[in-house]
């Protein structure tokens, strides 16, 4: 008895079934599995120093190159990090002192690890009182 000859190719190996009496089959297959990119931002953050919420941040993962800019209402700017686990206090260029509550505007530029760019710009609400998330 003959068993036919098959042969399947892949995208990046082969599957062999070798006819003959004994049979036997091998297989191989080369997967590229490609990091997931993901962001979070809040929309508000309350820097009262009670240990909730009290940083503005943008936490995000397989992240190559990171800037954050934070500008208040005037345009100026407050805050600059190329740092991604450097965080806003809510302070002016890392004085110490808090500023207004206010609404204040993020500019942030990210490539991932697949050298995609993600570009954010948006509002971030500084309270003095406490969100729970």
């Amino acid at each position: 008895m003959t068993f036919p000859s098959w042969r399947m190719d892949f995208p990046s190996g082969q599957m062999n079934f070798p006819s003959g009496r004994m049979c036997f089959d091998s297989l191989q297959i080369c997967v590229d599995i490609t990091p997931e990119y993901t962001c979070f931002i809040p929309n508000a953050f309350s820097p009262n120093h009670d240990g909730i919420n009290d940083e503005f941040y943008c936490k995000a993962t397989n992240v190559l190159t990171f800037e954050m800019t934070i500008y208040d209402r005037w345009g100026a700017k407050v805050f600059f990090t190329d740092d991604l686990l450097h965080y806003w206090m809510g302070d002016l260029n890392e004085n110490k002192v808090v500023q207004q509550e206010d609404t204040y505007v993020y500019v942030i530029h990210i490539k991932d690890t697949n050298k995609e760019k993600h570009d954010y710009i948006g509002k971030v609400y500084l309270s003095e009182i406490n969100f729970i998330f």
